[in-house]
């Protein structure tokens, strides 16, 4: 005797009540299911429709997206690296342009009466103070 049961969603063993009477019965899983071969674009193009589907090129790919972890590896150790280096040529740069300049040595100061002529100064002072007169 043949039947069908449409309300078996998974493989395994089932009972059907008819009556008063148990009757087991076991639905078995499809074995395509099952196979281990690498799928073909047009496979990964079916499933695409329905999930969102991300395909692992490489193990460490797989592993991260099976870990929940983000594929590829951390670079913030290089940026770190490049970071420090440019403070140390901009150190190195500020440096020799304050060589270049001679900003570390002060400038001649000369006070004295052979600096500014005094004298000359309140003459022409007080000849155009008489003149707005």
């Amino acid at each position: 005797m043949a039947g069908t049961f449409a309300l078996t969603a998974r493989p395994g063993l089932y009972q059907f009540k008819v009556g008063e009477r148990e009757v087991p019965f076991v639905v078995a899983g499809d074995a395509a299911e099952s196979r281990l071969d690498m799928l073909s674009d047009g496979d990964y193009a079916v499933a695409g429709r329905r999930l969102n589907l991300a395909r692992a090129e490489t193990l460490s790919e797989m592993t991260a997206a099976i870990e929940g972890g983000v594929p590829g590896r951390e670079i913030w150790q290089t940026i770190a690296m490049l970071l420090g280096g440019l403070l140390v040529v901009e150190i190195v740069l500020t440096r020799l342009i304050a060589i270049k300049r001679k900003a570390h040595e002060a400038a001649p100061v000369a006070f004295g009466a052979d600096q500014v002529d005094a004298d000359g100064f309140r003459s022409a002072a007080g000849a155009s103070e008489g003149a707005r007169t």
